[in-house]
């Protein structure tokens, strides 16, 4: 089976009701809502063979972006805290969008990888999407956009 449908799986088997996609695509990314408007989780395979699960912040206003990224950015201590790690927090500068990522230790990897590798990757990236929007979640409802 695919990669993604193969992570879907498990992450919908360890952490059910968590979300309710049934859907993958053949792309390098998966996204899942989380309930609030220009916010959304995800995993991604980078162009630099790596691998993150993120919170990616895409209003499609670039102010509203700044604004949701720098309320975050100011509880970031609170959210590594709950995560149990640091996050790259990358405000993609000269682009509409910003995201908060947290990459799987190992590269390079690609979704092309026939190795045991995608099980672990598998096995880190539904844990770590779950911590992620744990962390996350008790934040993003009171986020103003400016």
């Amino acid at each position: 089976a695919d990669f993604w449908a193969q992570l879907l799986e498990a992450f919908k088997g360890q952490f059910p009701g968590e979300t309710n996609v049934s859907r993958v695509a053949p792309q390098s990314w998966l996204s899942l809502s989380v309930g609030k408007a220009g916010l959304s989780t995800g995993w991604a395979f980078t162009g630099d063979k790596r691998f993150r699960a993120e919170v990616y912040i895409d209003t499609g206003d670039a102010v509203a972006n700044d604004a949701y990224f720098q309320q975050l950015f100011a509880r970031r201590e609170a959210i590594e805290l709950s995560i149990g790690h640091e996050l790259d927090w990358d405000r993609l500068e000269g682009k509409r969008a910003s995201r908060i990522s947290s990459y799987y230790p190992k590269s390079p990897v690609t979704i092309l990888d026939e190795s045991p590798d995608l099980t672990k990757i598998i096995n880190w990236a539904a844990s770590e999407m779950k911590r992620l929007r744990d962390a996350f979640r008790p934040h993003l409802q009171d986020l103003e956009p400016e």
